[in-house]
């Protein structure tokens, strides 16, 4: 089912999504994470920036996708905060405010508060797209608090990516106030354009007090 979901995300067929918004409720972590990240694929992987419209079932998809992030297990709650990233970057401007609900943005910026790091880079990434004062102000106060240096990093970078006064401060602080040279580093570099995704790569965490042995024999 996993093979499943990954292969449909990768043919880029809308009528998929039926399948793959019913498999978000699937009670397997892994599957709901593939899941998810295969209907952001189809809804954004094959759309380009300039591209007019929305399908109708991507605001549903997101409400998924935010209950997800908010309930969901470890691969489902990063996928689809992901999924929803990478949406947003993919629509045109108006499409974009057409899918950014007041509850949406709402939960966009609750959600910048979950436990998992990862949840919250991706959210950065999101908020970027949104890239209004009240998203600065959410990034800003990341910058200075967060206590992940990769979640600051990210935010950094979303904060390069919206540009402004606001983010400009923010970021002339954390260039010399942070306490990771990263983080420092982040805070004065500009990020450049988004890349676009050419190929797949699959990672594996070992272990190397175990003669590098895969952690877990699971793919990253």
């Amino acid at each position: 089912r996993r093979a499943a979901a990954w292969a449909l995300g990768e043919m880029h067929d809308a009528s998929a999504l039926d399948v793959l918004a019913a498999a978000l409720s699937s009670k397997d972590d892994r599957f709901a994470g593939d899941a998810a990240w295969a209907a952001g694929e189809i809804l954004a992987g094959g759309r380009a920036p300039q591209a007019p419209g929305l399908d109708g079932r991507a605001g549903s998809i997101v409400d998924r996708w935010f209950h997800l992030v908010r309930y969901g297990g470890w691969s489902a709650s990063i996928n689809s905060a992901a999924g929803f990233a990478r949406l947003l970057w993919a629509l045109p401007k108006p499409a974009r405010a057409e899918l950014l609900t007041k509850p949406r943005r709402d939960a966009v910026f609750a959600r910048m508060f979950h436990k998992s790091h990862l949840v919250r880079i991706n959210l950065a990434h999101a908020l970027a797209a949104i890239g209004d004062d009240a998203a600065v102000k959410v990034l800003a106060q990341h910058l200075k608090d967060d206590p992940s240096p990769h979640v600051r990093i990210a935010v950094a970078r979303a904060l390069q990516r919206i540009g402004g006064g606001n983010a400009a401060a923010a970021l002339k602080l954390a260039s010399t106030a942070d306490p990771d040279p990263l983080v420092r580093d982040a805070a004065k570099a500009a990020p450049g354009a988004i890349p676009t995704r050419s190929e797949w790569r699959t990672f594996y965490v070992v272990d190397p007090s175990a003669d590098n042995a895969r952690v877990r024999q699971e793919p990253y």
